[in-house]
Parts: structure tokens; C-alpha cells; sequence
């Protein structure tokens, strides 16, 4: 079989979500404690150099007449810069990395409710390298029954019930 015989492979259609805030509640909370982590560590950092100083200069390593106060006008705006750098860098890493979690739980609450409402008889499925690939596999397992329309069958009353008028059931009801 020659190669201009053999049918090419179409690459697989990726599916990339634009909207990066799926669940804005839960995704800036993961964000925000990120962000608080970094500036917590950012403000250690800051008490940890500052004492470093302070033994320098009680050592003897570095002249206390040449620095007076200008450690601190020195300090303060690095602090600051770190700050400036850190925070939406760390935020926008939260949200990203977040997204990963937040638009599958989206997935299967929109999946779920079709199939609850009749209207979803396909597989769940979320994107590769979305997290919670397996629930997503249980999902399908879970509701196939119901996606298939099996869990409806098995409820539907027996062949000789369902000829019987309800009317008749009634009016037996009554005499008795």
C-alpha cells in the first residue's frame, strides 16, 4: 500500500475554552488565597532581610554612619515592586490553574441537568487535560441507565396494567 493510497490523519479539534472565570466564586477564593500566601511570604521575606541587615551592621560588616536611614528608603519600594510584580502574576496563575477544576464541575452541573431533564442521551465529556477525567468516566457509567432510557422501561407498569382502565380501578376502589 503505497502512501498516497492511505487516507490522511486529521489532526484532533481541540476545544479551548475562552471564558477563563467558569465558577467566579470558587476560582477567585483558590486566586485570593495564593495572592495571600505570596504577599504573607513577600512581608517574611522582608522582616527576614531586614533583621540580615540589622546583624550586618552589628557585626561591624557594614559602617552604621553610611546607612542611617536609607535602608529603609532603599527596602520599601523593593517591598513594594515585589508586591506590584507578584500580585497579578499570582492571580492570574489561580485563576488559570483553577480553570481546570472549574469548567469540568460546570460541565457535568449543565450535563447533569440535561440528563435529569431528558435532553442529554451523550456521554459526558470535558477536554483533555481537564481535571477529574474519572469522575467524569463514573458520571457515564451512572447515568447510562437513564441516558438509555433502561431506568424508564423498568418503571413502566406491566403490559396486562396498562390495558386495565384507571376508571375501573376507581369505581373498585369505591364498591370495596
Amino acid at each position: 500500500m503505497s502512501s498516497e493510497d492511505a487516507t490522511p490523519v486529521q489532526p484532533r479539534k481541540t476545544y479551548k475554552r475562552k471564558k477563563k472565570l467558569i465558577n467566579p466564586r470558587m476560582q477567585l477564593k483558590i486566586a485570593g488565597a495564593a495572592v495571600a500566601i505570596a504577599l504573607v511570604s513577600v512581608l517574611v521575606l522582608t522582616v527576614m532581610l531586614n533583621e540580615a541587615f540589622v546583624q550586618m551592621v552589628d557585626r561591624g560588616w557594614i559602617d552604621p554612619a553610611n546607612v542611617s536611614g536609607s535602608w529603609l528608603e532603599v527596602l520599601i519600594p523593593t517591598v513594594l515592586m515585589s508586591l506590584a510584580i507578584l500580585f497579578p502574576l499570582v492571580l492570574s496563575l489561580g485563576i488559570l490553574l483553577s480553570h481546570r477544576i472549574a469548567g469540568p464541575m460546570y460541565r457535568f452541573r449543565v450535563w447533569l441537568t440535561d440528563v435529569k431533564n431528558g435532553k442529554e442521551t451523550r456521554p459526558c465529556k470535558i477536554r483533555d487535560g481537564d481535571e477529574h477525567q474519572d469522575f467524569c468516566e463514573l458520571l457515564n457509567e451512572v447515568t447510562e441507565p437513564l441516558r438509555t432510557g433502561e431506568v424508564f422501561a423498568k418503571n413502566q407498569p406491566a403490559a396486562d396494567e396498562a390495558s386495565e382502565p384507571v376508571a375501573d380501578k376507581t369505581v373498585e376502589a369505591e364498591a370495596a
